[in-house]
């Protein structure tokens, strides 16, 4: 059975530099992406980075070449040993629990549309290196990387498209296909992740509401379609121009921040 890991996506040099830096906590689920763009020897280090992680290299064939530690707060340099292109941040034990390791294969759809947000399919495998990236069939068994929630949400608010969200309250109560309309604004959660908090406009409520970002169970279109990366945003903000009364709508709502 193929696990699932949102990612978000450090492709930029000030996101490299960042990271996770800050932050408190990250869902067990979830990881970041960092893509160099070619192949180079990298380096991190922990400093200011309060999670305890595994980061993994991968080179630019899709290869898990090495698996690292990374303890909280440390200034020890984590090198590749060889070059790579990718590294993987995952909360520590992710990859044991997942039965991933060196040896493993990511299964890359064409390298330049990485950044764009394609899927990224990991797969357990040993033995002999597997030819060049291609579009793969889904594998059997593995992992399947696909952007995290709050990347899609800020893709859906930049387009003006609506999202339906299946999420839990703070109080845990359970909220199924509640319509939230742009803009999508994200605010400081109380574990110190700077963007732990949605805040947009309940068609429910005809008002604003905060969401946890992590209790989000799932993102869907305003047809009840699951969205999980970038390339659905993209098409369905071609298939959904907005009508003018829409328009007029999300141009006259102002933002602010409630608790």
């Amino acid at each position: 059975m193929k696990k699932i890991l949102k990612v978000e996506i450090a492709s930029t040099p000030e996101q490299h530099t960042v990271g996770l830096m800050g932050r408190k906590a990250m869902p067990f689920g979830e990881g970041m992406l960092f893509d160099f763009g070619s192949a180079r020897p990298l380096s991190f280090w922990m400093a200011n980075t309060y999670i305890p992680l595994q980061v993994a290299f991968i080179d630019d064939a899709g290869a898990i070449t090495q698996i690292e530690r990374g303890v909280p707060l440390s200034t020890r340099a984590i090198r590749s040993k060889k070059n790579c292109r990718f590294a993987l941040e995952v909360n520590e034990g992710w990859f044991d629990e997942n039965n991933l390791g060196v040896g493993s294969f990511v299964e890359f759809p064409p390298l330049s549309m990485t950044r764009a947000g394609q899927v990224l399919n990991a797969q357990p495998q040993a033995g002999t290196q597997p030819p060049a990236p291609v579009q793969p069939e889904a594998p059997a068994s593995g992992a399947t990387l696909v952007h995290t929630d709050k990347a899609i949400l800020k893709a859906m608010g930049m387009k003006s498209l609506p999202v339906l969200l299946e999420y839990y309250t703070k109080s845990g109560v359970f909220q199924e296909s509640e319509r939230f309309d742009p803009p999508f604004n994200f605010v400081k959660s109380e574990d110190g992740d700077a963007e732990g908090v949605l805040v947009a406009f309940s068609a429910k409520d005809g008002d604003w509401r905060s969401v946890i970002v992590e209790n989000i169970k799932c993102i869907k279109d305003v047809n009840q379609n699951l969205i999980t990366n970038l390339q659905q945003v993209e098409a369905i903000g071609k298939k959904t121009p907005l009508t003018e009364e829409e328009a007029l709508s999300l141009k006259g709502k102002g933002f602010s921040a409630v608790e």
